[in-house]
């Protein structure tokens, strides 16, 4: 189903390629990655954040979190990039029955983001190139503490130190 809210951390993947967040000659760069049932697990952060726009909440920002930039409107099929966020970076998003997304230029939203072999990532108005899947970014597994001795048999009352064999570090 449909994300009611499409904000977030993502990496955009087409196939063995991600979105690195570079763009070099209106061509958006990739990383060759590997998709292990579901996860993607990446030795840099190349993920994209999604967030609604703040000139129309019913479209979103693409900010490149590798360039500190925004994904910007399109001319043709080039993708461009720019400083801060306006009316030329918004873009929709939609899912296709595959659970592929449809990343649509706002202004200009016949055209799609699409990898392109091994060119990269662009924004065709055809069926040029594969239509991207997004992986959302989880945060990294935080430390837990588990009990791995019984410790009963001390005891604390407080307001009194502990005895030197009830210490524990």
């Amino acid at each position: 189903a449909e994300p009611a809210d499409w904000s977030g951390d993502y990496i955009i993947v087409a196939g063995d390629k991600a979105f690195n967040g570079v763009i070099e000659s209106n061509w958006g760069k990739f990383v060759a990655v590997e998709d292990s049932e579901g996860i993607i697990e990446m030795d840099e952060d190349i993920s994209v954040t999604v967030a609604q726009s703040e000139v129309d909440d019913s479209k979103y920002t693409i900010y490149l979190n590798a360039t500190s930039t925004y994904l910007a409107e399109v001319t043709s099929n080039a993708i461009a990039v720019a400083d801060d966020a306006s009316a030329d970076t918004e873009w929709e998003f939609s899912l296709d029955n595959n659970g592929q997304v449809a990343v649509a230029c706002a202004s200009n939203n016949d055209r799609h983001m699409r990898c392109n072999g091994t060119n990269g990532f662009r924004c065709y108005a055809s069926t040029t190139g594969t239509k991207p899947f997004l992986y959302k970014k989880l945060p990294a597994e935080s430390s837990t503490l588990s009990v791995i001795a019984d410790l009963s048999e001390f005891s604390y009352n407080i307001g009194n130190e502990p005895s030197t064999a009830q210490s524990f570090a």
